[in-house]
């Protein structure tokens, strides 16, 4: 029974496991660390199942922080640009010209 051995409940008393093995499963949540009781050639069938729990949960992370990074300067630039954007309104607006918004101003126009 796969669930069985994914149940919340250790596979084995606690007792049972060894002071190594509960190391190597411990450090498989340590990002980057989880490949110790992946490649190891002490690790049996607990430690690898941590391990490759950790694997995943890593990947995540990593996927989180790239999204975190990319969203971030995202904000940044649209900030940016609005910035540029105001700053050349205001010139355009006090030369007495009118400045058309690339993207946004065709949807200003629309709003007559």
């Amino acid at each position: 029974m796969e669930q069985e051995r994914y149940s919340y409940g250790a596979p084995e008393e606690p007792d049972a496991v060894s002071e190594q093995r509960k190391l190597y499963a411990l450090v498989a949540y340590i990002p980057f660390f989880c490949f110790i009781p992946l490649f190891s050639k002490d690790s049996d069938e607990f430690t690898r199942a941590h391990g490759r729990q950790g694997l995943l949960l890593m990947a995540v992370e990593i996927f989180a922080a790239i999204m975190l990074l990319i969203g971030k300067y995202f904000w940044i630039a649209l900030i940016m640009a609005a910035l540029m954007f105001s700053i050349a309104g205001i010139v355009a607006a006090f030369s007495g010209r009118e400045f058309l918004i690339p993207m946004i101003g065709k949807w200003a126009d629309k709003l007559k």
